[in-house]
């Protein structure tokens, strides 16, 4: 699907974590994609993370958040995570 066909599949503007992590080819799991936001982010594209995430649903935007500030092993720093968090 191309990008185009994705913005105009329907007039929704939100989707799932599990829906993206699909469109972007990085698993079928909500943390998949989770992790390719933080991997973007990490890598210097900060401006991708934060598209990625306002494309998702209110509710997978706080399981984001709750994941980011738990146990979770995300390879950041706490500063890192604090830029994650102001950014988005």
């Amino acid at each position: 699907m191309t990008d185009q066909a994705f913005k105009t599949r329907s007039k929704k503007r939100t989707y799932t974590a599990i829906q993206l992590a699909k469109y972007y080819e990085v698993g079928n799991t909500d943390m998949a994609l989770y992790e390719y936001i933080v991997d973007t982010f990490a890598v210097g594209q900060p401006q991708q993370a934060k598209r990625i995430f306002s494309q998702l649903t209110r509710k997978d935007r706080k399981e984001f958040i709750k994941a980011a500030v738990t146990d979770w092993k995300t390879g950041l720093s706490d500063a890192q995570i604090k830029a994650l968090i102001d950014l988005i």
